[in-house]
């Protein structure tokens, strides 16, 4: 089992590079020349792809929920697929 330093180092360490992904998300954003979608659209994207049953007029509370739910290793996925997009919508031109 960890300490509690040793576990609280493993966040910080996450964290860290949580941060300097999401400053190379945002500098990706920042340069794109395609439709503007910014990081926060497209987690709700997300939402609403694996919470179909959430009815449109609950969905910003709904959305604000799934926000504080979810782990760093997710954001850090999607931070990744969003990369991923804006990447690959450059190269279409």
């Amino acid at each position: 089992m960890k300490t509690i330093m040793e576990q609280a180092n493993e966040i910080f360490e996450m964290t860290g590079d949580l941060k300097d992904l999401l400053e190379r998300v945002d500098k990706l954003n920042k340069e794109a020349d395609i439709k503007k979608i910014d990081f926060e659209s497209f987690l709700q994207e997300k939402f609403v792809e694996e919470e179909p049953q959430v009815l449109d007029d609950m969905i910003p509370d709904a959305f604000e929920d799934w926000m504080q739910d979810i782990s760093i290793d997710e954001v850090i996925d999607y931070a990744q697929e969003y990369a991923e997009k804006i990447y690959k919508a450059n190269l279409k031109g």
